[in-house]
């Protein structure tokens, strides 16, 4: 339980919204399974893009996998990738 200020109290955390995180200047940013539903994917095939493709993606911890938007979409218009990457624009497969 949370007791504010004012005295009232609340039993839930209230939860950072993307309004909120577009003030201080943070990314939005989504799960595997948002990323999967924003490129048009399956999980396998977004985890070989992450592991073959240079797939943008950031690692919290051991497990938690975030994903940005942003990077996302200039990942498949081919603004990023390695130098030399053969691949960075061919999406051949991946969908």
């Amino acid at each position: 339980m949370i007791r504010h200020k004012n005295g009232a109290t609340s039993t839930s955390a209230r939860q950072p919204d993307a309004a909120a995180d577009a003030r201080r200047g943070f990314p939005p940013v989504s799960d595997s399974a948002s990323a999967c539903a924003f490129l048009g994917i399956s999980e396998p095939v977004l985890r070989e893009a992450m592991r073959c493709r240079g797939l943008p993606y950031r690692r919290i911890g051991a497990k938690v996998l975030r994903f940005s938007s942003e990077a996302l979409a200039a990942w498949v218009k081919g603004a990023t990738g390695a130098a030399g990457d053969d691949h960075s624009g061919d999406l051949d497969g991946v969908g």
